[in-house]
């Protein structure tokens, strides 16, 4: 069975939404030297980078849920269907796990829900491991001054009861490692999604200036999509295959419809305007039934019967559609360019019930998930002082956060090294800016 596997999960290596027949761009890897001037640091992993656990209502034994490999197999995938599908609930305004079983997050404030999908499978499924093994290698202690805040992805969106009890778990953990480290101020790194949700949880008002000024050194975000994706869209409009070759288009439409940070990732006017196409409804010959803008993207639901899905997303672009704020803290925004990346989807229109056939792509530069023009919406942002930029080119999304000339990057902000110390690590560093 484990030689199936490990054939199976060759390429489940990219934890956020990607197309699975898009090759990973390869990454560099180093040794990184110690660093004695280290701030607290905590890693808020990206849609679906936090490893989730479950048990039935009437147990008390937990067991993996997200990511468990075994489960997802043909014979046995229903059942891991059953618990893991989310559903939104339109009048409440909530995401919610089914009635049947209890999920948590794994290991919030360590790090094993965040090093790998399948801890099982090792370095196949490693999702955050290379940035936190380089961070071990610099000194950072687990739990000491090396923390990261899972979340549940499937719930956590811009609005609703999870995202405010996600906010208030991160808000104590902050203030633990500050403590923890003799009053040092702390740094957020969050990653494609998780960078999104560090950056509202220090604008929205869920935590004040005076605390942020207290307790943050500096957030960190890596590939976010501030604007967001259209193959987020693409994802709620038709099937599409997702991180698993073995798994149908179909089941993966099922999972992700009610997918709360999904729906959170559905481009917004941040980076688009309201005729930007984030869909084409084509013939097979090529011919253009139908454009599907930003303006009139909800016609889509009307069509498919998403009804539901239409509502969450409204409520969500309600706020995410808002001019993005700027942080009153040091922000660095990292994200890599050069790479294909979807900028809207083709859906079929010789099929009657296109909304229930697969889509194929077309293209515009960003980091091979999210586009360019969405991972540097902050460059609007007019106060400077307080912003900086970190480009890079030829590694993709999950590169961003597993290559070691940003990773190098990243720790020259949350542990700025000596003279002595910078030697080493100066050849790894490409310019801020390009």
């Amino acid at each position: 069975m484990i030689p199936f596997l490990i054939l199976v999960v060759t390429r489940l290596s990219h934890p956020q939404l990607f197309d699975p027949d898009q090759t990973p761009l390869p990454v560099t890897e180093r040794t990184f030297a110690a660093r004695a001037n280290r701030h607290p640091f905590i890693i808020i992993p990206g849609l679906s980078g936090s490893g989730l656990e479950v048990k039935e209502k009437n147990e008390t034994k937990w067991g993996r849920l997200w990511i468990d490999t075994l489960r997802t197999l043909p014979l046995v995938i229903r059942g891991w269907m059953k618990d893991i599908k989310p559903t939104f609930n339109a009048t409440a305004m909530t995401y919610q796990s089914a009635s049947h079983v209890d999920v948590r997050v794994k290991d919030f404030g360590g790090l094993q829900g965040v090093n790998y999908l399948d801890s099982r499978l090792g370095k196949l499924t490693q999702a955050y491991n290379p940035l936190t093994k380089a961070l071990i290698e610099a000194g950072y202690v687990e739990r000491k001054d090396l923390y990261a805040a899972p979340y549940d992805w499937r719930l956590v969106n811009v609005f609703g009861h999870a995202a405010t009890a996600y906010y208030e778990d991160l808000k104590k953990l902050v203030e633990t490692a500050f403590r923890a480290n003799n009053n040092k101020k702390v740094v957020l790194c969050g990653h494609s999604a998780g960078g999104i949700v560090a950056h509202r949880f220090v604008t929205s008002g869920v935590v004040n200036q005076t605390w942020i000024d207290t307790y943050i050194f500096a957030v960190i975000t890596s590939g976010a999509p501030f604007g967001g994706a259209p193959m987020a869209f693409g994802y709620s409009a038709s099937p599409r295959k997702w991180m698993f070759p073995w798994i149908g288009a179909s089941t993966i439409s099922t999972l992700t419809q009610d997918c709360a940070c999904l729906h959170w990732m559905i481009p917004n006017k941040n980076a688009f305007n309201d005729d930007y196409v984030v869909g084409q409804l084509k013939t097979s010959k090529g011919d253009i039934v139908r454009n599907i803008t930003m303006k009139n993207m909800t016609w889509t639901y009307d069509q498919a019967n998403k009804s539901g899905v239409k509502t969450a997303i409204q409520r969500t672009r309600s706020i995410t559609d808002q001019p993005l704020a700027q942080p009153k803290v040091m922000t660095h925004v990292m994200y890599s360019i050069g790479v294909n990346t979807t900028a809207g989807v083709i859906l079929n229109a010789t099929n009657p019930r296109w909304w229930s056939d697969t889509h194929s792509d077309y293209y515009v530069d960003g980091d091979g998930t999210v586009p360019t023009v969405s991972l540097s919406v902050p460059r609007k942002w007019r106060d400077t002082s307080l912003v900086k930029f970190h480009t890079y080119r030829g590694c993709d999304h999950m590169g961003i956060i597993q290559d070691a000339v940003p990773i190098a990057r990243i720790l020259d902000i949350i542990a700025p090294a000596t003279t002595a110390e910078m030697e080493y690590e100066d050849s790894l560093n490409p310019p801020d800016d390009f």
